[in-house]
């Protein structure tokens, strides 16, 4: 797993590297760690690399971390975004931009380590959750995160997944009981959707990452927006 950390003060850098260090030996979990002095840096980093699982950030440096998570999302839907900074009230405007976890600095070594090693944990379970699905002859492992969302195709479904489209001889209500997390929620009776690619709701709309749009209905709308608010609320914990 390769982290990106990013604070213009020393102090702080090394400080998360080394709670960073004990979370991963804790998770059982191998790191790399990849220092940015400058959010500038980090920008720079992502606009020709695809390889940090996981970003650390404070919110004021040279660029608004805020604004830096956005350009960083718009490059990588995938990785995790996590605000270390002073300012507990920045902490809403991680929703804009999906943050995985808010921490603070002033709190004690201890928690910090804990909330790490959480995230740490988090990632791998989600690395390694799959599912078989026949396609044709072929049978595929397919990772949860890479479900885009799921369709009804005449008796069959559709998978729109994040390296192509397939279609599957299961129907909605067995797929329903494979993808259990709480971030794949029944918008319409046609889908289900992943919440991590929705970048914005429209009323009976979602508008997802990759400029597609699926519908609400007003029957499922209630339920699946708090579905939604209580996924979201769950990554900013």
């Amino acid at each position: 797993m390769k982290i990106g950390l990013c604070d213009d003060q020393e102090i702080f850098l090394n400080r998360l590297g080394k709670i960073m260090e004990t979370a991963a030996k804790q998770a059982n979990v191998k790191m790399v760690i990849q220092v940015f002095h400058r959010a500038s840096d980090l920008l720079e980093y992502c606009k020709y690399n695809k390889d940090l699982d996981i970003v650390v950030l404070d919110i004021v440096m040279d660029i608004n971390g805020i604004e830096v998570a956005k350009r960083i999302r718009e490059r990588n839907n995938y990785i995790k975004i996590v605000f270390f900074s002073n300012y507990e009230h920045f902490a809403v405007q991680g929703y804009t931009v999906k943050a995985t976890r808010y921490l603070l600095k002033t709190d004690s070594e201890k928690k910090l380590v804990e909330a790490v090693k959480e995230l740490l944990e988090d990632c791998q379970k989600e690395r390694g959750k799959v599912f078989l699905e026949q396609i044709g002859s072929r049978v595929i492992p397919i990772p949860f995160s890479d479900v885009m969302y799921v369709e009804t195709y005449t008796r069959k479904t559709k998978l729109h997944t994040r390296t192509g489209e397939y279609i599957s001889n299961k129907n909605m209500k067995g797929h329903t009981n494979i993808l259990t997390d709480m971030r794949f929620g029944r918008c319409h009776a046609a889908y289900m959707v992943n919440m991590d690619y929705i970048k914005e709701i429209r009323g009976l709309e979602l508008l997802l990452d990759n400029g597609e749009i699926i519908g609400i209905s007003k029957g499922k709308r209630k339920a699946f927006m708090e579905q939604y608010l209580q996924y979201m609320n769950s990554l900013l914990r």
